[in-house]
C-alpha cells in the first residue's frame, strides 16, 4: 500500500526531484511479476514501448516498474537497445536508476555480444559520469561469471582511476570486488599495477574478499 510517510522518507533518501507515491520495492517487484505473468511474449518493440510509457512523466514508482520489466526479460533486448538503455541512463541520472539498468538490463546483453562490449568501451568514455559508470558496470555480471576477460575491464578501467567523483571511485572498487571472487589474481595485479593512482576508497573495496596472502602490501 502506498505510504506518505515511506514516501518522504525515498524522496529524501535517493535525493530526488521526483514524484513518490509511497510504494515500497517488495510491491513494485509484485506488479512488475503479474504484468510479465499476463504478457510473457511480449516483443521487444511492446517492451520498449510500455517502458517509454513509464518513464514519460516523472514518477519513481512508474520508472522503477519500468526497469524492473526491463530486468524481467533478459533475452528480449539486443545491442540494437543500448542507446535506448543509454537514453534511460541519461534521464535516471542517479545511482539507483543507473546500476540496474547497467548490471541487469545492458549487463546481459554485453556478455553474450562483443560488439556490445566495444560499445560499452565508448559508455567508458562519455562525457557524462553516469554513462561512464553504466559503461564499467554492464562488464560486471560477465566478469563475476568468468565470461568477459578481465583485460577488457582493465582497457576501460585505466582511464578513469584519475577520477575524483565519489561514484565513479565507489563503481570501480564493486567491479574490483565482485570480479575478485571470481579471479583474485588479476584483480591483485591490478591493483599493484596502479598502485599510484587507484584510490583509497576504490582499493578499500577492492581488497574485502581478496585471500590474505594477495591482500599483503595492498
Amino acid at each position: 500500500m502506498a505510504s506518505p510517510r515511506r514516501a518522504a522518507a525515498a524522496k529524501a533518501y535517493l535525493k530526488s526531484s521526483l514524484t513518490f507515491f509511497g510504494n515500497s520495492v517488495p510491491e513494485l517487484r509484485r506488479a512488475t511479476q503479474r504484468l510479465v505473468r499476463q504478457h510473457r511474449e511480449s516483443t521487444r518493440e511492446q517492451l520498449r514501448a510500455v517502458v517509454d510509457g513509464l518513464w514519460s512523466g516523472r514518477v519513481y514508482e512508474r520508472w522503477t516498474v519500468g526497469v524492473l520489466l526491463l530486468e524481467s526479460y533478459p533475452h528480449a533486448l539486443d545491442r540494437r537497445d543500448l542507446p535506448f538503455v543509454r537514453r534511460l541512463i541519461l534521464r535516471g541520472h542517479w545511482w539507483n536508476y543507473v546500476d540496474d539498468l547497467a548490471v541487469h538490463v545492458a549487463g546481459p546483453i554485453v556478455e553474450r555480444d562483443a560488439v556490445a562490449c566495444r560499445t560499452m568501451e565508448r559508455w567508458s568514455r562519455d562525457p557524462d559520469l553516469w554513462v561512464r559508470r553504466g559503461g564499467l558496470l554492464a562488464l560486471l555480471p560477465g566478469l563475476k561469471r568468468g565470461t568477459i576477460p578481465f583485460r577488457l575491464f582493465d582497457r576501460v578501467a585505466v582511464p578513469r582511476l584519475s577520477e575524483r567523483d565519489f561514484f565513479m571511485r565507489k563503481a570501480l572498487g564493486w567491479i574490483l570486488r565482485e570480479a575478485g571472487k571470481h579471479d583474485p589474481a588479476p584483480v591483485a595485479a591490478f591493483l599493484r599495477r596502479h598502485s599510484d593512482v587507484v584510490s583509497p576508497l576504490t582499493r578499500r573495496e577492492a581488497i574485502k574478499y581478496l585471500p590474505a596472502r594477495l591482500r599483503r602490501g595492498l
